[in-house]
């Protein structure tokens, strides 16, 4: 796994590729203070990137980790507004980076151990219910349906 690091952070690969390409769109916004106190931005883009979102400007709360593109709560990743709003108050977009694509939490899923299984013959003997199926519950297969009508 190829790795980008930056400030102490190690990220794979992929994540660093959506940053990048989310980086090179936030050189094109426009930001505006809406709260210093509290991180809150208005940011305006100022090129079309085809994305078919109709708003022109978005907020950017960086403290709630909300912009209102909507981004940056589905991936839990900084999209170009919030890199923009972040590079206006000068912070690291990183921080704000979701631990999931973090490469130290992807290796800490393989430290635990998992235990051997057992052979068949050594598997305790079942003593519930046994269940079958019903074919009356099945779905209709997709395409034409058959004719039940007998054709003479």
């Amino acid at each position: 796994m190829e790795c980008g690091v930056t400030v102490g952070i190690t990220v794979d690969e992929s994540s660093m590729k959506f940053i990048k390409a989310e980086s090179a769109k936030a050189m094109t916004h426009h930001v505006t203070i809406f709260d210093r106190h509290n991180h809150n931005f208005i940011v305006k883009e100022t090129i079309d990137h085809n994305e078919g979102l109709p708003r022109p400007e978005y907020r950017v709360m960086l403290p709630s980790r909300w912009c209102d593109c909507g981004k940056f709560q589905a991936f839990r990743m900084p999209c170009s507004h919030v890199i923009a709003a972040c590079t206006y108050a000068h912070q690291d977009a990183l921080r704000l980076l979701c631990p999931i694509y973090k490469a130290e939490t992807l290796l800490n899923v393989y430290n635990n151990g998992f235990p051997v299984v057992a052979k068949p013959d050594y598997w305790p003997a079942y003593e519930g219910e046994i269940v079958w199926h019903n074919d009356q519950m099945r779905r209709n297969k997709k395409g034409r349906p058959k004719s039940k009508r007998i054709t003479t």
